[in-house]
């Protein structure tokens, strides 16, 4: 058990440790797409995949298809005569994933300074969760495949409902997740790189927050759009540290964890601003 105030940190995988895990998750749905379509006989729509792809992005692989068959109109019998329920399609994306991943057609982006970090922090003696929206063989497959040296708990989404927890944006895996870890969410520092990430951080009483920032469209609660801006207010609100995807995640964390053994802690003023590199995932 850890000495210090933090007992457990709580990590994100696709986004928030291999940064661009998205891109190639998108990628494999994509190509898994196009061969139904063509089984199907029905044209594939990039720009219909796009826009149901970005608005559904950390919603899950099942929750993904379901919107996307279900609004083909016309054309969502044939799809669906082809691959009939979510979980065929799951199937046929995490084969192809796995596969990829698994002989290195894939490279993955690691967040500098995540290998140490969870190397610092089992020296600290300090509890460390990869929790994710992925399945866990996904997930397991993605973290061997960057080589990171592994987490006390790895927790894919289909443990966390098999478990009988909701998944993110719920606050179910982070509370599975410490409940596992036995130790209390606010004793924890929890790492996400999208707004329904926080929100499951936020809603599982998760104590310090490291918000993962992946887009070289700044954080601004008044976005002209409404949507946007509720987000990136709620975000800037509750995250006591935000990391530019270039910035060295170790270093941040370390300085936290030390801030938080003083006796005047941390958290209550403005979050930590690390300087951003302009990058987007997209």
């Amino acid at each position: 058990m850890s000495l210090h105030k933090t007992k457990g940190l709580l990590i994100d995988c696709d986004g928030t440790i291999a940064v661009d895990a998205e891109l190639h998750h998108g990628e494999v749905v994509r190509q898994t797409l196009r061969a139904i379509h063509e089984a199907a006989a029905v044209d594939f729509s990039t720009e219909y995949y796009d826009q149901i792809w970005l608005s559904q992005l950390g919603g899950g692989i099942k929750n993904f298809y379901n919107v996307y068959a279900t609004g083909l109109n016309g054309h969502a019998t044939q799809v669906l005569e082809i691959c009939p329920t979510p979980d065929d399609f799951v199937g046929r994306y995490e084969s192809h994933y796995i596969n990829a991943a698994s002989t290195g057609e894939i490279s993955l982006l690691v967040r500098r300074g995540f290998g140490d970090l969870i190397a610092s922090a089992k020296e600290l003696g300090v509890a460390t969760a990869v929790i994710s929206n992925a399945n866990q063989t996904v997930l397991e497959t993605t973290l061997n495949a960057i080589q990171i040296p592994k987490p006390d708990l790895i927790l894919g989404m289909d443990t966390v409902i098999r478990r009988g927890y909701e998944p993110k944006p719920k606050p179910g895996s982070y509370i599975l997740g410490t409940r596992l870890l036995d130790v209390d969410p606010k004793d924890c520092i929890g790492f996400e790189d999208t707004f329904g990430g926080i929100q499951s951080l936020v809603s599982a009483g998760v104590g310090s927050i490291v918000y993962c920032h992946n887009s070289d469209v700044p954080l601004a609660p008044d976005h002209k759009n409404p949507e946007i801006a509720k987000k990136h207010g709620f975000i800037l609100k509750h995250a006591d540290v935000i990391l530019g995807q270039d910035e060295c995640v170790h270093d941040a964390v370390i300085r936290m964890i030390e801030e938080k053994d003083e006796p005047s802690g941390i958290g209550g003023g403005s979050p930590l601003h690390i300087p951003q590199r302009t990058w987007s995932p997209f």
